[in-house]
């Protein structure tokens, strides 16, 4: 059963009313929820989700997590590092050098009488 207002609603004074305007918002809600949502770049974050476990007091853990999310953090970001430099080595031409030593390269200098 619908109200009076609601049923006359269009010969009403006014604005239009929030019930009119809920069928769009929840399509556009869908729309949206459709979409995928875009990756995390860093592996840690997938990684470091909460876990149901037991843990010790935040006094006694706190040195022990730090220390292990620095190893962990200082391990990927070298990783990251590396795989950079890779690529850039890779792209950049290579060049032949010439890597013959010079004649005089290691010899005692002959003095002639």
């Amino acid at each position: 059963m619908t109200s009076y207002a609601y049923a006359n609603r269009a010969s009403l004074p006014g604005e239009a009313s929030i019930v009119d305007s809920l069928q769009p918002s929840k399509q556009a809600f869908d729309a949206k929820e459709a979409e995928p949502a875009p990756a995390r770049a860093s592996e840690m974050v997938a990684k470091d989700h909460p876990h149901p476990a037991p843990h010790p007091s935040t006094g006694l853990a706190h040195d022990v997590d730090r220390t292990a999310f620095n190893e962990r953090w200082q391990r990927e970001t070298r990783e990251a590092r590396k795989a950079a430099f890779i690529v850039k080595r890779q792209q950049q031409p290579s060049v032949d050098h010439d890597r013959a030593p010079a004649n005089d390269f290691n010899r005692k200098a002959v003095i002639s009488r």
